[in-house]
């Protein structure tokens, strides 16, 4: 820019010059040609830092006059001079100041230093290939406003120019930002940004200029009487004005002493910032560090031998830009509502505008102004990017980091874990952007998180037996737990709650891993009745921070149910039934369930025997039966014959146990029968009274004695009269008692039955009478009989002695001796021999002798007898002739 005070000589060309501007300002564009060339046709301004570019005014200070752009090598800074090399002059341009150079050096822009009609002004374009100059009307402010300062920044091709005011002793000095867009080459209407200047409160005049960052970063240099400042603003810039402006925020990054008016600055692309300053007739370029502020060479004066004007240089501009680093904050979520956090650069000189602090609550990538920087880097130089907790505690988070160059693809410059890191920014590369370093610490809360299965192995609970208990433990979170734990909750056994065993890996779990911890625990009987045994708990880990983490609550029940079970068996010992005799009932109750029985009962249901079973005994165990046990309870039945008669004595029962909770339970019905074996049997014992009759028409009494010998009643007997020899008419009937009705085993009757003997049983010498019972067994059984019983009677006639008679015939001993015998056993009469007999007679002996009679007769009968045995054997002969 220019001095704020001008030679009285220009002040009385003012009137004559802002007609020739009105004429200017009416046509929209106005084409010239350019002084002969100073630079290779085709070629455009460097960018690669060695050379910086500045404007000079015309010869009499006047806009009409001719103004020039020099080029100054940088590297010439801390000569003896740094020589002005002409690029181009400007025509009618001698009060062209606030210049610009487009990215890629293709054009440059520059503006009218003050305004001749209010709001419009100058704007000059080179074309640094084609090698010419044209003008456009720009936007302005009022009469008499100065634009000191300008720059084209290469993010969005907008050439910004701005004009400077003085503050007071109590307000800052501002910039106010204009705009003329270079890529359709069209002013920007209104004011496009107001800002405060970085020298801050002071009434002092101002000068100084601007200049970018590839990213699109404002830098600001002011300068007054007493102090030099450097300040940025962070882009992206606004691109459309207003009528007031977009107030934007100035940071310092550095202040140091105005040693002299600096009119201009540039970049070179290491970093290194050069300022232009100076007065009529001469100028000097000084290099700074722009973090410290000291001077790295210069001031060194550009020559001027070659500039036939007389005045002084007013403006620097580079397409170089300066490296930048800047670091944000993304964070994926807060551990703690109010958790802040801060991040910092520091090395290389820079102590100003390098930190930045986050706010609120909001998760992601931090706005402005939680980013520390922009800070202008320099290249070779080591920083230090660190954050730290502002509130909260960054062992709660896992931090990463990466920086990227966004100046070339974002091509990744560092990355790693950690809240602080070093970093030796890069050189610039020839044929690529100037660095511009964007780092970004991203914090993940470690949500410190745990997971928790317990489990066991048994799935029942038996008394005695152990529950092997297992804790998987799992570290769900994004940071080490140390250690992990596991802690018992509620236990409803009735013993101990078992102690945990932990490997040794719980003493750091890491993100993602497991641990399995263990117990035991001996089931108790109790435990078994209540029917579950319920355990709880849950795992603890600490935290880096030192803080406990808890994780769900987990739950093993063995079992889910209790399961009340009953098995009955009931026997008996004997097989058979035998009336009187006593049977023996046993009741086996076997408790098959998971609980205590108390008590356990039997109940008899059917029974059919015809007493009455004795009543059920059963031990002490059956008070209270535990899971597995067993208890044998008895009880006896003496059989009656009726039940022997039925065949049979059946009998059932059931258990009945009563568990801990929940309804009693009962087993199905057992029974226990025991078969009669029916064997009906009966004997029948005939006899007669009197054993002999000697005469016609005695009475003979039958008896017959019927015994049930089987094991079964016989209803009815009977008897059955069989073989008789005697006349049947005189047989009279058999009669029976009462008893014959029913007999049981064991007992027996006697029936009778009468005869009168006729003359043919006295004939026939004896009678014989054959008979046999038979009896009805129960349930319809088949009649049996007895084996036949014969009763025999024998004749017994009176005997008479024979006279004394020849012998017989001798032929009459051949008589076969049976057929003239009886059988003793027909009579039971003893034989007796002849010469024995004696006179007998069933009449009173009246003294009179019957010997001759009886005698006679005898020997007549025996005569008889002998003729009537030869006349059949002459009648056999006979038959054998024939």
């Amino acid at each position: 820019m220019s001095l704020l005070t001008r030679n009285g000589s220009a002040r009385s060309s003012v009137i004559g010059l802002m007609a020739v501007l009105a004429l200017l300002a009416s046509l929209l564009v106005i084409v010239v040609s350019t002084a002969p060339p100073a630079q290779a046709v085709g070629t455009p301004l460097s960018c690669d830092g060695t050379t910086i570019y500045s404007a000079q005014r015309g010869s009499t200070g006047t806009t009409a006059s001719d103004g020039a752009i020099y080029g100054l090598t940088t590297s010439a800074v801390g000569s003896a001079a740094v020589t002005n090399t002409l690029i181009t002059t400007i025509p009618t341009g001698g009060f062209v100041n606030a210049i610009g150079i487009t990215q890629g050096g293709t054009a440059l822009y520059g503006v009218n230093q003050s305004t001749l009609i209010a709001g419009q002004t100058i704007v000059y374009r080179y074309d640094a290939v084609g090698q010419s100059w044209t003008q456009y009307v720009g936007t302005g402010g009022p009469v008499g406003a100065t634009y000191q300062t300008g720059a084209v920044d290469p993010a969005n091709g907008i050439y910004y120019y701005a004009t400077y005011l003085s503050g007071t002793a109590t307000t800052p000095a501002r910039g106010l930002l204009y705009g003329f867009n270079t890529n359709t080459n069209q002013a920007i209407p209104g004011v496009i940004a107001t800002f405060a200047l970085p020298t801050g409160a002071s009434a002092a005049g101002v000068n100084g200029d601007l200049a970018f960052d590839s990213t699109g970063n404002l830098y600001l240099l002011t300068s007054n009487s007493s102090i030099s400042a450097i300040g940025v603003v962070s882009g992206p810039l606004p691109v459309t004005g207003s009528a007031s402006g977009a107030p934007l925020t100035d940071t310092v990054l550095t202040t140091f002493p105005a040693t002299a008016s600096y009119v201009g600055i540039a970049f070179d692309n290491a970093g290194n910032l050069y300022t232009e300053s100076g007065g009529v007739g001469s100028s000097a370029i000084t290099k700074f560090n722009p973090n410290t502020g000291a001077v790295v060479s210069g001031p060194t004066p550009t020559s001027t031998a070659n500039n036939a004007q007389a005045l002084m240089q007013t403006d620097l501009a580079a397409c170089s830009t300066n490296p930048t680093l800047s670091v944000s904050k993304d964070i994926v979520g807060r551990y703690s509502p109010s958790d802040q956090f801060t991040m910092s650069i520091t090395g290389g000189g820079i102590s100003q505008g390098n930190t930045a602090t986050t706010t609120g609550s909001t998760t992601g990538l931090q706005p402005e102004p939680a980013v520390a920087g922009p800070v202008i880097a320099t290249s070779g130089s080591t920083y230090t990017i660190a954050e730290i907790a502002s509130s909260g505690n960054l062992l709660n988070y896992a931090s990463t980091y990466s920086c990227v160059d966004t100046a070339n693809g974002n091509a990744l410059i560092a990355s790693g874990t950690g809240q602080s890191f070093t970093l030796q920014f890069p050189a610039t590369t020839r044929g690529k952007g100037t660095p511009n370093i964007a780092c970004r610490f991203t914090n993940t809360p470690l949500l410190n998180s745990l997971t928790l299965q317990k489990s066991v192995a048994e799935s029942t609970l038996v008394v005695g037996q152990t529950l092997h208990y297992s804790f998987l433990v799992t570290n769900t979170g994004n940071t080490v737990l140390a250690p992990v734990s596991v802690i018992e909750g509620p236990f409803t056994g009735t013993g101990a709650m078992p102690a945990v065993s932990c490997p040794a890996g719980a003493t750091s779990l890491a993100p993602g891993a497991s641990v399995t911890c263990t117990a035991s625990y001996v089931v108790e009987q109790a435990d078994v009745d209540r029917g579950t045994i319920h355990n709880a708990a849950t795992a603890q880990g600490v935290t880096p921070a030192g803080d406990p983490v808890d994780s769900n609550e987990s739950t093993a029940d063995v079992p889910e149910l209790p399961a009340a079970s009953l098995t009955f068996k009931k026997t008996v010992a004997e097989t058979s039934l035998v009336a009187g005799e006593t049977l023996h009932y046993s009741f086996l109750v076997t408790n098959t369930g998971n609980v205590t029985l108390a008590p356990v009962a039997v109940n008899e249901a059917t029974f059919t025997g015809i007493g009455s079973m004795s009543a059920v005994s059963c031990p002490a165990g059956a008070t209270s039966l535990a899971p597995g046990a067993s208890v044998t309870c008895t009880a006896s039945y003496v059989v009656e014959q009726a039940d022997v008669d039925r065949g049979t004595v059946d009998n059932s029962a059931t258990a009945t146990g009563t568990p801990p909770t929940g309804p009693a339970v009962t087993t199905p019905p057992s029974s226990a029968d025991v078969p009669g074996v029916s064997t009906p049997a009966l004997t029948i014992a005939k006899t007669a009274s009197p054993t002999i009759i000697t005469a016609v028409g005695q009475t003979i009494t039958y008896s017959f004695l019927v015994t049930n010998t089987g094991n079964v009643t016989l209803a009815p007997v009977q008897v059955n009269e069989g073989a008789f020899s005697g006349t049947p008419a005189n047989l009279s009937p058999v009669t029976c008692p009462a008893e014959a009705a029913s007999l049981a085993p064991g007992e027996n009757l006697t029936c009778t039955a009468t005869y009168k003997t006729t003359q043919v049983d006295i004939d026939n010498g004896k009678i014989t009478n054959t008979a046999t019972a038979t009896g009805t067994p129960p349930n319809s059984g088949t009649p049996v009989d007895s084996p036949p019983s014969t009763a025999t009677v024998t004749v017994n006639t009176p005997h008479v002695s024979p006279s004394p008679t020849p012998s017989a015939p001798a032929q009459s001993a051949s008589v076969p001796t049976q057929e003239t015998s009886v059988p003793t056993q027909s009579t039971s009469v003893p034989a007796q021999s002849t010469s024995d007999l004696q006179p007998q007679s069933v009449l009173a002996n009246t003294g009179i002798s019957s010997a001759p009679i009886v005698e006679a007769g005898i020997v007549a009968l025996l005569l008889g007898l002998v003729m009537l045995q030869l006349s059949r054997r002459r009648s056999s002969k006979t038959r054998r002739r024939t």
